[in-house]
């Protein structure tokens, strides 16, 4: 637990200081030398964050080399990223330390000096504790979430043992955009599964702050303090900032690059207001570009946000101050950058598969074994009117109804009212339209999307949270007394807070020895009392040097990453289980074709377990190794009576 907690904070403060250095390194210089002072708060938070960014986006490409020459292991990662901060901290390590006291300073000007009743330090710590120790204290968990341990760990543990990128056809898909995975197995390497599952912690934060300031500098501070409750009032945020999920990463990265976009034709960036004119504004296009290009890398819906940014530069709103003739030069711009950053996970993607885009857009590039069609009831089965019903009615949804997303952790249940809210003030506050149509169009495209859940609608709640913050600000604005807005901010943060302690207390307190997380597991990880006997039979199994245990899975996928040697059993591929929908009353059948996929053990329900050892002579093809009360383990028999 220590040492993930160590890893998780070395690999973030190395992102900050770097990018730190290369972002804001001459530009101090220059203000410097005229003798500028600048204390504003949510200008240093600006500069902070988007140093956050950029240091993020330098280990991203460190990453990426690294794993295309096959370099990817824990001493190359340890002395390239030591160098690249001890460098950082020599070139900007001073200009850091002015941002943070800037930050600082104006934070405590406008909580202390200005509040009446006097706000204590005290005080704030109480809260923050409250509302923060749920995320980081989920993040210690071992990992547990569905996704995360069917694919992303599984793919990340690749990555890390084979020190390159991988290739699984054993998994869902084979292969996908690995961004968000390579950071997880950078962590592997430096600490555990445990870092690798917390580093969503430093997304979701650095992905909350992101906002504040895009709602800052559209409306006020205020609206920035309530986006940023409303993003912490999102159960599912408190939960999925501890899980190795790669949302958090597609969230940071693609708000990142619309508001870079953003801030550059509205002249709002930082950096443009110091240094003036649109060359400056550039700068915050480039970042913007460079972030988009790494939420491609991180997921294919990242490509959404690359076109509502490319649209964004095409829509002309109150404020902005750039001629059409350059919008134009920033799209190609736009393009260029997100274009070089992208490829070499989208080449990965190529090579593997045969299409850069897979398993989508299969009349172009065929997906084989991977087609949704293949799967009997899924979305892809969906009408047009279906999926209309669905987009519609998401506002009321989202926070209210959890059979629709299958029981996952919800959205806020303000949700709509606050969608009303929004709507409400669309024509008199111009800075809504923006973060509100992005989020309206995200969803949009999701129509497309043949498994739709409700953690991918995380970018677009993200975007109509900075809106909802502006639209409350706005409202706001009459309110006389203080309190109401703290009263606001603690309504809007509660539904994820208070969700946040609830997971805790049905949790308990998170494992700190290997016995305590071996325990823990088999109370919360349904089927793990099986994972010991499966180890000790594939200890057993006599294989050769090369070979490994070959499982089949046919239930409780999450198993997946905790199971030894190479396990299969999936909705798609090769090893997909309605294969065997025909074999299960024929145990002859069934080893015939678990035999010729080189499978030793067969892990299944108990109650099918039972139903296939009946059968005549299942005895001679199969043995029973061990049967629990969610799970039973079946050994293949390799010899066979003829």
């Amino acid at each position: 637990m220590i040492s993930a907690a160590l890893a998780v904070g070395a690999f973030s403060t190395s992102a900050l200081v770097v990018g730190h250095a290369v972002l804001w390194r001459r530009r101090a210089v220059r203000r410097e030398r005229r003798g500028a002072v600048e204390v504003d708060a949510v200008g240093a938070l600006e500069r902070l964050v988007s140093a956050g960014v950029a240091g993020l986006l330098v280990l991203a490409g460190l990453l990426l080399s690294a794993a295309y020459i096959g370099a990817l292991q824990r001493a190359v990662l340890l002395v390239s990223i030591a160098a690249l901060t001890a460098v950082a901290v020599v070139v900007g390590g001073a200009a850091l330390a002015r941002d943070v006291a800037a930050l600082v300073a104006g934070a405590r000007r406008r909580l202390f000096a200005a509040s009446r009743p006097r706000v204590t330090a005290a005080s704030l710590l109480v809260v923050a504790a409250v509302a923060l120790a749920p995320p980081f204290l989920i993040g210690l968990y071992p990992p547990h979430g569905f996704d995360a341990l069917n694919y992303h760990l599984p793919i990340a543990r690749s990555f890390a043992d084979g020190g390159a990128l991988a290739v699984l056809d054993e998994l869902r898909f084979p292969a996908f955009p690995p961004l968000a995975e390579l950071y997880q197995a950078a962590l592997l390497l430096l600490a555990d599964d445990v870092a690798a599952k917390a580093a969503s912690l430093l997304a979701t934060g650095l992905g909350g702050a992101l906002l504040a300031v895009w709602a800052a500098r559209l409306r006020d501070p205020r609206a920035g303090l309530l986006a940023a409750a409303l993003w912490c009032g999102q159960p599912l945020v408190v939960w999925l900032a501890g899980q190795a999920y790669v949302e958090m990463w597609l969230v940071l990265f693609s708000t990142a690059g619309l508001v870079g976009v953003d801030a550059a034709c509205r002249g709002t960036s930082v950096e443009a207001r110091q240094d003036g004119g649109a060359q400056q504004r550039g700068g915050a296009l480039l970042l913007g570009a460079a972030a988009l290009a790494a939420a491609c890398a991180v997921k294919y819906l990242g490509l959404v946000a690359l076109a509502l940014a490319a649209a964004r530069l095409l829509w002309v709103l109150p404020g902005d101050a750039v001629s059409p003739r350059r919008r134009l030069g920033w799209l190609a711009l736009l393009f260029a950058v997100a274009g070089a950053g992208m490829a070499p996970a989208y080449l990965h993607v190529w090579r593997a598969t045969g299409s850069p885009l897979f398993p989508y857009f299969g009349s172009v590039f065929p997906a084989g074994d991977w087609s949704p069609s293949l799967v009997p009831g899924s979305a892809a089965d969906e009408t047009l009117a279906q999926r209309l019903i669905w987009w519609v009615s998401l506002p009321l949804t989202v926070g209210l109804s959890r059979r629709e997303f299958d029981f996952a952790a919800p959205l806020s249940p303000l949700w709509l009212p606050l969608v009303g809210l929004i709507a409400w003030r669309w024509r008199r506050l111009p800075e809504v339209r923006f973060p509100a149509l992005c989020a309206v169009l995200y969803g949009a495209s999701l129509l497309l999307h043949d498994e739709r859940r409700l953690h991918h609608l995380l970018p677009a709640a993200a975007w109509l949270c900075v809106a909802a913050g502006v639209a409350l600000s706005d409202l706001a604005s009459s309110w006389r007394s203080r309190r109401a807005l703290v009263a606001s901010l603690l309504l809007v943060a509660a539904p994820g807070v208070g969700y946040g302690w609830y997971k805790l207390s049905q949790h308990g307190v998170p494992p700190r020895t290997d016995t305590q997380r071996e325990a823990w597991l088999a109370r919360h990880l349904g089927g793990y009392e099986a994972v010991a006997p499966v180890r000790e039979a594939c200890a057993a199994l006599e294989v050769g040097p090369e070979a490994e245990c070959v499982i089949y899975l046919e239930s409780h996928l999450p198993l997946r990453y905790y199971l030894p040697g190479r396990v299969l059993g999936e909705l798609y591929g090769p090893y997909r289980r309605d294969l065997l929908s025909d074999a299960w009353r024929d145990p002859r059948r069934l080893h015939e074709r678990l035999g010729g996929w080189g499978v030793d053990f067969l892990v299944l329900r108990p109650a099918l377990a039972e139903r296939v050892s009946r059968r005549p002579d299942a005895g001679r093809f199969l043995r029973t190794v061990w049967r629990g009360e969610e799970v039973a383990v079946l050994a293949l028999e390799r010899e066979t009576a003829p």
